[in-house]
């Protein structure tokens, strides 16, 4: 990563995902969206996990590059649900580690037993991103994957990318509507207050008095 931020033909922007579900900060189909718009080639987002919830990136993504480890068998199978259906591509980093072939395997039955009657077979490959090996390989299946989806007239990729910046729209519509008088009434300062005396947890004191706008 250090050495490709000294590189002008890459942008790299960190961006922290302040508490939002789905692995993906609220402002991330915004940027892309941005950065689409100032003509740039390829456009790589890095979500903060993935598993049965953090799944946002199928409706932002035209691509998914699911990336493992070796040795990660039994927590592909604790959560493979999530796993197998957001995975266009699976990549087992780090292919010089023990148990990387292993891991390989075992990702290619889970995709054998889940998902047979997919029309497009996620390949899964070997990297070694300091040699490097493989990274030929996974440009070509990306490419690959990237002319099937062409095909699927905008069903998973542009479309997808358009629902997904409508929500985030939407999102920040509400936010602009109802935050400001939200944080200006009574049961916004008790739940603060019980949140600071630890009475209550954030999650619940949400939740609580999101139901009380409701009976309104």
């Amino acid at each position: 990563m250090k050495d490709l931020t000294e590189d002008p033909n890459v942008f790299i922007r960190s961006m922290a995902t302040r508490g939002s579900v789905g692995g993906l900060c609220r402002a991330a189909a915004d940027v892309v969206r941005i950065l689409d718009a100032a003509s740039w080639n390829y456009v790589i987002v890095e979500t903060a996990g993935a598993g049965q919830t953090d799944l946002d990136i199928i409706e932002l993504a035209r691509t998914v590059i699911v990336v493992l480890s070796p040795g990660w068998g039994d927590e592909i199978q604790a959560f493979k649900a999530g796993l197998m259906e957001i995975g266009d591509i699976f990549v087992v980093n780090k292919s010089d580690l023990p148990g990387a072939n292993r891991t390989l395997l075992d990702i290619r039955g889970m995709l054998q037993t889940y998902g047979p009657e997919r029309e497009w077979q996620p390949p899964v490959l070997l990297t070694d991103s300091l040699k490097p090996n493989g990274v030929r390989e996974l440009i070509d299946a990306v490419q690959e994957h990237q002319q099937y989806v062409s095909k699927l007239d905008l069903v998973k990729g542009a479309l997808r990318s358009g629902e997904a910046q409508l929500l985030a729209a939407i999102r920040q519509e509400l936010e602009l509507e109802f935050i400001p008088s939200l944080r200006g009434s009574k049961a916004f300062a008790e739940y603060g207050k019980k949140i600071a005396e630890r009475t209550m947890d954030p999650y619940t004191a949400a939740s609580s008095l999101i139901e009380a706008l409701r009976r309104k």
